[in-house]
Formats: C-alpha cells, structure tokens, sequence
C-alpha cells in the first residue's frame, strides 16, 4: 500500500521523521520530501508549508507524483471547545472551512455534496481500536476541525464556535481535505493542541509546538501501523 503524508512545517514533522528514518530526503517544487518503506508501507510525505494554498498545492503534488492510496495529515492546531487542553489530540471525522461559504463550494464547479468533508470511516475506527490499546498522558478526542486563513486569538472565535460547534481550528486541514475528495482520495487527520481557548496567543503557540509535535508524532506511528 501506498501512503501519502502530509505535514505543515518541520517543526511538526520532525519526530514524526524520527521513526519513519526515510531512505530519501529531497527538495522538489520548493518543497522538502520523505521517501521510504515503514512496516511494509510505501510513503511519500511532504512539508507543506502554513496556510491552505500551501497546503493544496502540496496535497495536488503529492497525489500527482505518487497515486497513493490513501492521504494522511498530521499537525497542530488551536482548541475551540473548552474541553479541550494542551496536547490533547483531535482526530478530524469532518473537516470546514470557518472563512469560505458554503455555497461556493455546493453550488460552483466542481460541485461538492457538501461543506463539510469526511474522513475515511474505515481508517478512523482502525486507528480507534489501536488507540484504545494504548495509554498517554494527553487526551484523544473526535470530531469536528475547522480551517481558516487566520491565526484565532480573540476575533470570530466566538463567531466560529456558534456556527460550526469544532472541537479545533488550524488552517491546512480544509484544503488538504478538499483536494483528496476532487481527486476521490480516502483521507485521514490529526491534530494536537497547542493553545486554547483560556491559555491562547501566539507565545503561548511557541511555547506548546514542541509537546504538540511530539504528540501527534505518538499517534501517527500508531496510525501507521493500523494501517500496514
């Protein structure tokens, strides 16, 4: 099987790197790249860079070079729900937009069923059952992640969280998915917190990414090997 892997800056990937020890590493369309076999799996995985048109054009390259059979996408992100605290991980059943109407998408070519785009079913409940064999001192939670052009501080937080009701925010996540279901791709996601709705802010985002990445690093080898 072929994995195609999607991360949005080296902070992010850089222990997820550490255990996939890739037998290729290279620069191609601006962009750093990972090539190897992990547990049997053949993987291609990209730092995409921040913001959704970095992260669509990697996505795009990404499906282009190597048709996998399936996408992965792994990062960071912003806690919108209260319950939520740092490093905790979301793993994204529906990703939105929070900044780009629905309609545009629903009733403009190429026409979405939807808004809202579905994870891979069949990968969650596998990544499920292997995360309910392990113990970690974060939580996991799923459910809803939004993406938008825009670090969320103080402004529309309120706003998003009434019109969408997410557990998270971040703003790559969104294309990513858009993009795998023009091209009919399964995807799959997680994020970890790194600011919340109480302990927010640029700084305090800085101060948590390295505990986050190492986080999400933990559930991506378990995603992994749910998947070989």
């Amino acid at each position: 099987m072929k994995i195609g892997i999607v991360v949005p800056s080296f902070e992010e990937i850089a222990p997820i790197v550490q255990f996939l020890n890739p037998k290729q590493e290279y620069i191609f369309n601006k962009l750093k790249w990972y090539k190897g076999i992990f547990n049997g799996l053949d993987y291609l995985a990209v730092v995409c860079g921040i913001g959704k048109v970095n992260s669509a054009a990697a996505t795009q390259m990404l499906l282009d070079t190597f048709n996998p059979d399936k996408m992965l996408m792994f990062g960071v992100c912003g806690a919108i729900d209260n319950g939520l605290d740092i490093g905790d991980a979301l793993i994204c059943t529906s990703i939105m937009h929070h900044d780009f109407n629905e309609e545009f998408l629903t009733k403009n070519e190429p026409v979405y069923t939807s808004g809202g785009f579905l994870a891979d079913e069949s990968m969650v409940n596998l990544v499920k059952e292997e995360i309910e064999k392990n113990k970690f001192d974060f939580n996991v939670f799923y459910g809803r992640l939004v993406t938008g052009e825009a670090f969320i501080e103080d402004s529309r937080r309120d706003e998003i969280q009434k019109q969408f009701c997410p557990f998270c925010v971040d703003m790559e996540s969104a294309a990513f998915a858009q993009v795998c279901a023009l091209n009919d791709k399964p995807f799959f996601a997680v994020r970890t917190v790194t600011d919340t709705p109480k302990k927010r802010g640029i700084s305090v985002f800085r101060q948590n990414l390295k505990i986050a990445s190492l986080n999400v690093a933990q559930l991506a080898e378990i995603t992994l090997n749910a998947l070989k």
